[in-house]
């Protein structure tokens, strides 16, 4: 066998044929020109783009070697294995406990509403002094849009505030404002939903 680098090709005659059934007859030592010269093409623009050095004889990249390490230190890959799964189910845990509310067994428990009306008593609603924020990545806020528009509630009652999904400039959740596209709280002046809170 002979290679070139990163490809091995075995050319004996009984499993390399002279030539290739389709393929107009063109042999062999054709195709491997064609292979080796696109080889070396390839390897003249890696070379290129790193500053004309070779990396051909150069030591493969590892990374930090992790899998290397744990063989030897913690006794082999199913221990790394299993501290990276607890690791990644405890920093889940922690991000849906500091999200939402939940019970020992992870059931949802949902705050006891600070506003209250007394049983019985009806409410009335007034001109201008409503918001209702929404968001187009919410199941609960897509119904709450339904009902406005099926109950028929106009505008100047219940006004919509539309949210966006943007968690990298939300302080918490994934809900924000941005003045600068037309997406501003009128209630509160607030930046993200956390601080409607």
């Amino acid at each position: 066998p002979f290679s070139v680098p990163n490809i091995s090709v075995f050319a004996t005659s009984s499993k390399f044929p002279s030539t290739f059934d389709g393929d107009k007859g063109r042999s062999a030592a054709t195709h491997l020109a064609a292979l080796t010269t696109g080889v070396a093409a390839v390897q003249r623009l890696r070379r290129a783009r790193r500053g004309g050095k070779s990396t051909l004889n150069a030591e493969p990249d590892r990374g930090f070697r992790i899998l290397e390490w744990a063989s030897s230190a913690m006794g082999g890959q199913k221990s790394l294995v299993k501290v990276a799964r607890w690791g990644s189910r405890e920093a889940w845990r922690t991000m849906v406990k500091e999200l939402a509310p939940q019970s020992p067994s992870g059931d949802y428990l949902r705050p006891a509403s600070q506003l209250k009306a007394e049983t019985g008593s009806k409410l009335t609603l007034i001109d201008g002094g409503h918001a209702v924020y929404v968001g187009n990545t919410c199941p609960w806020c897509h119904r709450i849009q339904l009902a406005l528009v099926l109950r028929r509630v106009p505008e100047n009652l219940v006004a919509r505030v539309q949210m966006l999904d943007e968690p990298e400039r939300a302080s918490r959740g994934g809900w924000a404002f941005d003045p600068a596209r037309g997406v501003s709280d009128p209630v509160f002046d607030a930046a993200d939903l956390r601080e409607v809170y």
